[in-house]
């Protein structure tokens, strides 16, 4: 098969605050950017590695699968937020990943720390 069933990856959690979760999405999509499946995810305190996997449902099936876009975010909340995005493109020059932080303000180099999401082992399933 030629796309992912599902993504599966091992994550430690330590939230902000107890009410605080990390979110996981995956996005597969076409050469020409249409979507084909996503998956989004929330997860709450782990102290040990733990095992998370988030099914893909295609709903487009016309058309093949171009890039895989993956977005790991260490809190839900509005008031602090931290990002890691991971981009792997599959084209000729590819695979390779891109690994990006973000804030609020935009700059990269300023991410503010608050929550701590540990993310290991990323595997797409087929």
């Amino acid at each position: 098969p030629s796309r992912p069933t599902s993504m599966t990856f091992w994550y430690e959690y330590v939230p902000y605050t107890s009410s605080d979760a990390f979110s996981a999405e995956i996005t597969i999509k076409a050469e020409d950017g249409t979507v084909l499946a996503t998956s989004y995810t929330t997860g709450s305190s782990q102290s040990q590695w733990t095992s998370m996997t988030l099914p893909l449902n295609y709903t487009v099936t016309d058309k093949k699968a171009a890039s895989v876009h993956m977005t790991f975010k260490s809190s839900v909340s509005s008031t602090h937020n931290c990002e890691v995005h991971g981009f792997m493109d599959f084209s000729q020059d590819g695979p390779y990943l891109e690994i990006a932080g973000e804030t609020k303000t935009g700059d990269p180099h300023q991410i503010k720390l608050s929550a701590t999401l540990r993310i290991d082992d990323v595997q797409l399933n087929y």
